[in-house]
C-alpha cells in the first residue's frame, strides 16, 4: 500500500486526475519460463523499432 504525506496529497490528487488511462508499452523480448522456481528456458528478441 502506498502512503502519501499530507504535504504531497494535493500533488497526488492532481496527478491521479490527469491520468488519461492510456499506457504505452514496447516489448523487446519474449521469454518461455518454467517454475517453480522460475527459470527462463528459451528467449527470443523481438524486432527493434516502432510497430
Amino acid at each position: 500500500m502506498a502512503r502519501i504525506t499530507n504535504e504531497r496529497s494535493q500533488d497526488a490528487i492532481a496527478f491521479a486526475q490527469s491520468f488519461d488511462r492510456r499506457i504505452e508499452v514496447v516489448f523487446d523480448v519474449v521469454d518461455c519460463v518454467i517454475f517453480p522456481p522460475v527459470r527462463i528456458v528459451a528467449q527470443q528478441d523481438l524486432p527493434k523499432g516502432t510497430p
